[in-house]
């Protein structure tokens, strides 16, 4: 595999991401390595509340115990790997 071929396998990894909530619920959810931050928060919220409409602008990732702020950056920029742990918090909560 040259570099450029190899590049481009690394750019579209899949992931399992497993998301929680405070109340510790976790579901497991599938993402592409270049999916922002936001469609985690997005995708995450739809798994840990389906049926349910939860605004993504209340809500924050949790990353090792401290908020993301960053959200336009890619799951791969902020060093999620396959099974990486988020927690997603109301923003009243996380921010306190």
């Amino acid at each position: 595999m040259n570099p450029t071929t190899e590049k481009s396998a690394k750019k579209k990894e899949r992931l399992t991401i497993l998301v929680a909530d405070q109340e510790g619920d976790v579901e497991k959810i599938k993402l592409d390595s270049t999916d922002t931050l936001a469609e985690l928060l997005r995708k995450g919220l739809d798994a840990l509340y389906p049926n349910q409409h939860k605004d993504a602008a209340d809500y924050d990732i949790v990353l090792a115990g401290a908020v993301v702020t960053d959200l336009s950056q890619t799951v791969a920029d902020a060093g999620l790997h396959d099974r990486s742990e988020i927690v997603i918090t109301p923003k009243d909560v996380s921010r306190g």
